[in-house]
């Protein structure tokens, strides 16, 4: 199954297709009524612009040991953590919820809660080369951590970002001192 999300200046729709021919099909005839296609799990352009983005971390001077997202498109994985990567040898981790396991095992072992990580497709532009580390986290553990951090430091973040506070430390520390990552 294709994901597809279909962009007008007026509205947006996400349609689910049985392939991805079926998508550039579509695509063709929703371009003849002013929509764009942008194939958003394979578009480069989407890594080049978080690319920008990591050369605005470096320019601020932010130095840090790892950087850590989850995976829905792959651009701000790959596009940020490789820029910085590359320039201040920083460790790049993905992020796994444990309900699907899709990274760890390659394929996936259902769905699971935490909105904007694939759980059915690893995106094209994802680079196993580039990641250190691949952690997983639990959806529930995420959301009541998300909720937590929203109501304590009035931070909104997203629920790839950890399960809990200290998973999220615990977890970076033993992979930077106890493993070879």
């Amino acid at each position: 199954k294709v994901a597809a999300m279909v962009s007008h200046v007026d509205h947006f729709e996400t349609i689910v297709l049985k392939s991805e021919k079926e998508a550039f099909e579509l695509q063709k005839s929703y371009e003849k009524q002013g929509y764009f296609l942008p194939m958003q799990f394979k578009n480069e352009s989407n890594v080049i612009s978080q690319q920008e983005t990591g050369e605005e971390i470096v320019k601020a001077a932010i130095n840090f040991d790892a950087f850590i997202s989850g995976v829905g498109t792959g651009g701000t994985l790959i596009g940020i953590g490789g820029y910085l990567k590359d320039k201040i040898n920083t460790k790049v981790i993905a992020i796994d919820p444990e309900e699907a396991s899709l990274l760890t095992s390659g394929k996936s072992k259902g769905s699971h809660k935490i909105q904007g990580l694939s759980d059915q497709i690893i995106p094209a532009l994802y680079d196993g080369n580039l990641v250190d580390k691949i952690v997983q986290i639990n959806s529930d553990d995420a959301i009541v951590m998300a909720r937590k951090i929203k109501e304590i430091f009035d931070i909104g973040v997203d629920l790839e970002c950890f399960s809990s506070k200290e998973e999220l430390i615990d977890k970076t520390k033993y992979y930077l001192e106890h493993e070879d990552v």
